[in-house]
This record gives C-alpha cells, sequence and structure tokens, in this order.
C-alpha cells in the first residue's frame, strides 16, 4: 500500500464524515484493506506511519494555572479596562457588574475546562489493552494500541470497541452508545451505506472507540484510531 496516499486520503476526505456514506466494497477499498484484513507487513507499515491507538496524554496544570489562563481572553481583557475605567469616573456600580461579569465567564471557562480534562481521563480508562482482529485471513489478539486504520476488528457480545471502525458484517449487532451520544437504549447497527449527512448518533453503520458490544457480533473495518477517533 502506498501510505501517502492512505495518509491524503484520511486527512482530504475525513475517516468518520465519508466511511458511513460509503458502501462496504468502497470503504475497504478506500482504507486499502480486505475482507481478510491487512497482511502484518501493511499493518506494521502503517502503525509506523500513524503511531498507536491510544489517547495523548496531556501535561496538567495545576487549578490556580487553570482559572487563571480563563484571564487571556481578548473579551474579559476588555471588560477588565472598561471596569477599571468606570472606577475611574467615578462609577462603582458599572465596575462591579463588568468585574462580575468577567469572574463569571472565567469560572465557566475554568469549569468546562476541567470537565473536558476528567473526560479524557475516563476516556482513557475505557481503551481495552487487547482486541480481536483479523491479519493474514486469521483472528489474532493483539495489543488495542497496534491497532491501525484499514484493520479488520471482530466483535462480539460483552466487547469493548477498540476504535471507530465502519460496520461490514453483522449479526444482531447493537451497541451502548451512552458515552458519546448520550442515548440509555442500545444502538442497533446495520451494514448498508447512509446518504447525506446524518449527526453522530445517526450512522448506525458505524462503532465507536469506548462504548461496548450490547448484543450479537460484527466485524469492521477500522476508520480511525487513536486521538482521531470520535
Amino acid at each position: 500500500m502506498d501510505n501517502k496516499k492512505q495518509t491524503q486520503y484520511n486527512s482530504e476526505h475525513g475517516d468518520i464524515v465519508e466511511a458511513y456514506r460509503l458502501s462496504i466494497a468502497s470503504t475497504i477499498d478506500a482504507y486499502k484493506s480486505s475482507k481478510d484484513g491487512l497482511t502484518q507487513k501493511e499493518a506494521q507499515n502503517r502503525f509506523l506511519v500513524n503511531g498507536a491507538n491510544k489517547l495523548t496524554q496531556v501535561k496538567k496544570d495545576k487549578l490556580i494555572i487553570k482559572f487563571l489562563r480563563q484571564f487571556k481572553d481578548l473579551m474579559l481583557i476588555l471588560l477588565i479596562f472598561s471596569g477599571i475605567f468606570s472606577l475611574y469616573v467615578g462609577e462603582p456600580q458599572t465596575a462591579t457588574v463588568l468585574f462580575a461579569i468577567v469572574i463569571v465567564n472565567a469560572l465557566i471557562g475554568f469549569t468546562q475546562e476541567y470537565k473536558a480534562e476528567k473526560l479524557m481521563d475516563s476516556l482513557e480508562k475505557l481503551v481495552i489493552p487487547t482486541a480481536k482482529i483479523l491479519r493474514d485471513g486469521a483472528v489474532q489478539e493483539i495489543p488495542s494500541a497496534n491497532i491501525v486504520t484499514g484493520d479488520i476488528i471482530v466483535l462480539e457480545e460483552g466487547d469493548s470497541v477498540p476504535a471507530d471502525a465502519r460496520v461490514i458484517e453483522e449479526s444482531e449487532l447493537s451497541t451502548n452508545d451512552f458515552a458519546l451520544t448520550g442515548e440509555s437504549n442500545p444502538s442497533r447497527k446495520f451494514t448498508h451505506a447512509i446518504e447525506g449527512n446524518v449527526l453522530l448518533a445517526n450512522r448506525h453503520n458505524l462503532v465507536f472507540m469506548g462504548t461496548t458490544v450490547a448484543t450479537g457480533s460484527a466485524k469492521c473495518i477500522v476508520i480511525a484510531t487513536g486521538m482521531q477517533t470520535e
């Protein structure tokens, strides 16, 4: 496989955006794979190009640093100067309101950043250590970090999904997508392509990293790994 072409396909068309609109044959062709999976040599080449299938750990700042970082926003800086000017011209009530807006906005930004960091921590725990895939036509169990785009993953009831993937074969497959979509009921999956643009929660021919298989079994072709996953 031409690794350069594979990378260009992913970046130009987008793994998730396009895959659900492609037929099974077109998806397999786009990711230069086959129903028997990749060869070991090809998988190693892709791993060298695209890296491990894992979420990047970001260095964590102290809480006070995160809070103070919110004040770098240009709008907040303008509000602060407006508040200072209001004090200068003898309008303390206006200054109080402006400073209150600054503090509230900073708290909102800080809270959102803190929640996002906690969400990333929880997502890291959802990434399973091993997964079943097809390589050279045989089912193998490998570290999930070694999965690459184009791999065919094998899913069964109770499994965690190790990467974002397009369903190519399924038998009564449904997944628990609550962590991603908020939907409490299992999402029934199918294999046919979907026409037009649909919301993430309605892309029922895809499975996503961090979700789990509620019922059934399936084979799926990996379309995104690591930090490229939904």
